[in-house]
């Protein structure tokens, strides 16, 4: 194929559509490595989490039952969702980095709150016992 190329270890392919499939053959067995890498068994199918439920894959010659009621045809791929997460369907999960930072920068504005402007903290309110104005949200 000519827009595949391999050197130095490296499978670089230059253009994959969106859903397309391509099946390479190696002489040697390849490491999967990365985030979006998915390791593949002989039979051509492989599976990995996406943090919302699984990736299937088939890569191989016939049909595969990935788990009991689901089927894969040869040469495509399916998505589990986690139970609960069929309707909204997310497709990746914030990194722990992410929620770390997250928690720590909404914690940070609770204690900025408290600290410096003296509001108590109460954990049935926001802040305090005080109404919250929005003011004129058309200027927003």
């Amino acid at each position: 194929m000519k827009d595949v190329r391999a050197a130095d270890g490296v499978v670089a392919i230059q253009r994959l559509a969106p859903g397309e499939l391509r099946r390479l053959s190696f002489a040697e067995p390849l490491r999967a490595v990365g985030r979006t890498a998915l390791a593949v068994g002989r039979d051509g199918t492989g599976r990995t989490d996406f943090g919302h439920g699984h990736f299937l894959l088939n890569a191989g010659k016939r049909s595969w039952e990935a788990e009991p009621g689901v089927s894969v045809a040869p040469g495509s791929f399916a998505l589990r969702f986690a139970p609960g997460l069929e309707d909204l369907q997310p497709r990746s999960r914030a990194s722990d980095t992410e929620l770390t930072r997250l928690f720590v920068e909404q914690s940070a504005i609770i204690a900025r709150e408290v600290l410096f402007k003296g509001r108590p903290l109460v954990t049935n309110r926001l802040l305090s016992d005080e109404t919250v104005t929005l003011g004129n949200q058309d200027n927003w």
